[in-house]
């Protein structure tokens, strides 16, 4: 609804569980710890409790989509208002099991073959109770039974109770010793502080791709966290309806003003069962520095960089003069030197060069030679031009050579293609008559000393040809 107007890609703030949100701030990040520990031990019972709406659910969905690259087999039972023996029946169809028998033997022989089948293909295998406050204690007992099934020495059944505040006194009493001694870890979720609330609500905009629109002014999450007094699921709720009033509103701004207007609304619409503290109240009821901690919400740009200065233009007549034209080099002869001395001076000095000294240079660099500019040869004029400058060039106005064809070559490889394949064929023919055989190994001896003579031969002809047409081969 309002995702479109925000430019979001989904709602930030959904009172559904969702681990792609998951916030790792420190009670959340301690209780992921706690469990990652307990799955190493691979035995007895996971505790984690808390008020409603901090957290537990997200932290196991966060759990499963963890373990889904891992050997782990797992089993959520959210439904926990049952006796000892409906609780059996319900994890094994969890587990995915048929028990066709209504015995509580039967159903406990099929879930130990279930546990040791996925032992023995080296799966471990996890039961999440949800809602774990609301069992019995013949429940809790029957899962303690569960715990104690064990192959090749290591348990087969590891089990995560999660469960409100009530759950830790329900563990606490006096026959429920021996659940309380098997708990590997536990852990008591808190609610947000302050710092973390701001962080909270920034993290879950920027998931949900938050780009600045709307901006959250000061004072905006100080009283987010007076109605929810840093409870999660509190802080969804007020959020969402603090974006649907900027919807409504078609406001890019959310200001304090706006967040007491949802207040307001959310007590008479009687979703507030308690009147809790406006953000004036807890800021003066709490030692909390909320004018360092809410500083609103906004996307912080980076400076733009300093442009660079620009040169100052000249307008002296005196001064100014037409850009020079690009230099291009040329070659002048002896008679058509120009007089660089006439030249405008540019900051640097310029000599005369003689064109003998000149020609000698390019001489000497356009040859690949080992011999230096003054080292020229006694017969050569290092004062003609022609003879210098462009010697590596004298013959480019003769017609170009062709390369010599080679039809004797091909001829020759011909011959000695048909040759080979007529042996080839009446070889096959003669196989079986041995005056046949000779005739043509006879012949064939014939034909290969004609083929040798008229190959060196033409070899012979070639090579004459050849130095012909150049004579330093």
């Amino acid at each position: 609804m309002f995702e479109s107007f925000y430019g979001l890609r989904t709602d930030p703030f959904r009172l559904t569980p969702d681990h792609h949100f998951s916030f790792n701030h420190e009670q959340f990040s301690r209780a992921k710890a706690y469990i990652d520990y307990a799955l190493v031990r691979g035995e007895g019972f996971v505790m984690i409790t808390g008020n409603p709406g901090t957290g537990k659910t997200t932290l196991i969905a966060d759990l499963q989509a963890r373990l889904l690259t891992t050997e782990t087999t797992t089993a959520t039972i959210n439904c926990t208002q049952l006796d000892a023996e409906a609780l059996l029946f319900i994890c094994a169809y969890e587990f995915g099991l048929q028990v066709q028998s209504n015995q509580k033997a039967v159903l406990l022989r099929e879930l130990m073959i279930f546990f040791r089948r996925e032992q023995q293909s080296s799966r471990r295998v996890l039961l999440i109770i949800d809602e774990a406050q609301d069992l019995s204690v013949q429940a809790l007992e029957e899962l303690r039974l569960l715990t104690n099934l064990q192959g090749g020495g290591r348990p087969l059944l590891q089990i995560i109770l999660l469960g409100q505040t009530s759950l830790r006194d329900l563990i606490r009493r006096p026959e429920m010793l021996q659940v309380h001694q098997r708990i590997v870890a536990a852990m008591h979720l808190q609610p947000l502080k302050p710092q973390e609330t701001v962080a909270y609500v920034r993290y879950r905009l920027e998931t949900a791709g938050w780009s600045g629109d709307p901006v959250f002014e000061p004072g905006v999450v100080r009283a987010i966290y007076a109605y929810s007094e840093g409870i999660p699921r509190l802080i969804n709720q007020y959020c969402s309806r603090l974006l649907l009033r900027g919807f409504s509103l078609d406001r890019h701004e959310l200001t304090q003003h706006d967040a007491q207007e949802v207040l307001r609304e959310l007590q008479e619409e009687g979703l507030v069962e308690v009147p809790r503290l406006d953000a004036d109240q807890a800021e003066s009821t709490s030692d909390t520095p909320w004018s360092e901690i809410d500083k609103g919400l906004a996307v912080i740009k980076p400076p733009k960089p300093p442009e660079p200065p620009v040169a100052p233009i000249i307008q002296d007549s005196q001064t100014h003069q037409e850009p020079a034209a690009p230099l291009t080099p040329t070659l002048a002869l002896e008679t058509e030197s120009p007089d660089i001395s006439e030249q405008p001076e540019v900051g640097f000095k310029v000599e005369t060069v003689p064109v003998e000294d000149a020609a000698r240079y390019l001489r000497f660099t356009a040859q690949p030679t080992s011999t230096l500019p003054n080292d020229a040869p006694a017969d050569t004029d290092t004062n003609d031009p022609e003879t210098t400058l462009y010697a590596p060039h004298q013959n480019l106005n003769a017609e170009p050579q062709t390369p010599p064809s080679k039809p004797l070559r091909v001829i020759v490889i011909v011959l000695i293609m048909i040759v080979l394949l007529t042996t080839s064929f009446l070889g096959g023919m003669v196989m079986t008559d041995d005056e046949l055989r000779q005739k043509v190994i006879t012949a064939s001896v014939s034909t290969y000393e004609i083929v040798i003579a008229s190959t060196s031969a033409a070899i012979q002809s070639l090579l004459e040809w050849l130095k012909q047409i150049n004579p330093n081969l």
